[in-house]
């Protein structure tokens, strides 16, 4: 498996993010996260975190307001005491409104926001 079947989903309510494959834009569903897949060419869709032994979560889906572990540690104190008052429309996101970000996303080579903007 390839994970190919998790991309360009006509469905909107399964897309996680979007990202740049061979010169396209492609949309990539939420099962094509953290699973290893070369979908994107900056590999952002397995930029993820290990929160608990059976809980991985893609980084743009921490302190996001919902509850991808099965306790919501990944919403709490641990991960979300660090959020700055820095917002923008985070690149993986659920409702693309605005989110805070986390400071070590800032000038880390990864576009996090969909415009960029954690890079200024």
């Amino acid at each position: 498996m390839d994970g190919k079947d998790q991309i360009n989903c006509a469905d909107s309510s399964r897309i996680a993010m979007t990202c740049n494959k061979s010169g396209r834009q492609i949309s990539i569903s939420f099962l094509g996260t953290c699973e290893g897949f070369a979908l994107c060419n900056d590999n952002y869709n397995n930029l993820c975190v290990q929160i608990e032994e059976n809980c991985y979560v893609h980084r743009g889906s921490l302190c996001d307001g919902e509850k991808d572990c099965p306790n919501g540690v990944d919403e709490s104190d641990i991960y979300c005491n660090k959020v700055i008052k820095s917002f923008c429309r985070r690149r993986y996101n659920r409702t693309h409104d605005l989110s805070s970000i986390l400071p070590d996303w800032i000038m880390d080579g990864h576009k996090d926001c969909l415009d960029g903007s954690q890079f200024t």
